[in-house]
């Protein structure tokens, strides 16, 4: 293996250009989360520090309500940035907002999308969901889960 490159987990080689260049992406990106001086850039840039640390991961979206368990709820940032949200996350984010728990859509498919509650202090604020990488391991739900879903 030359000095320009290393293995990775699964074997693949990784230049040391590419290592740098995430290693640029991501620090300019927790620069913008640290120094963001509107509540859209904090959210713009929290999104995308979730879905670098998620590999793989293809969307991401966040909706906020304007109002802690009142809403209305809204996207307010999407990863990548810039693109239109799917419909398969707007859905998660919405039924995991109504039942305020997780959400697994698409379990056994090519494309699963997973959506969280925000929750504080027993306060709804909205939801988070990515769509899981087709390597995740499958998601299984607990007898807890499961009895509030029937």
């Amino acid at each position: 293996m030359s000095e320009a490159s290393r293995a990775t987990e699964g074997g693949a080689q990784v230049s040391d250009a590419t290592q740098f260049s995430y290693a640029v992406l991501d620090q300019s990106l927790w620069a913008r989360f640290q120094q963001a001086e509107n509540a859209q850039q904090f959210l713009d840039a929290w999104l995308a520090l979730v879905g670098r640390q998620i590999d793989g991961l293809a969307s991401a979206l966040l909706m906020v309500g304007e109002e802690a368990d009142a809403g209305p709820f809204q996207a307010v940032a999407r990863w990548p940035g810039g693109t239109d949200t799917p419909g398969d996350l707007a859905d998660a984010c919405a039924q995991a907002i109504k039942e305020r728990r997780s959400v697994v859509f698409g379990e056994g498919s090519d494309r699963r999308v997973l959506a969280h509650p925000l929750m504080l202090a027993e306060q709804l604020f909205g939801a988070v969901a990515v769509t899981a990488p087709a390597k995740a391991a499958s998601t299984t739900m607990s007898p807890r889960t499961a009895k509030a879903s029937s």
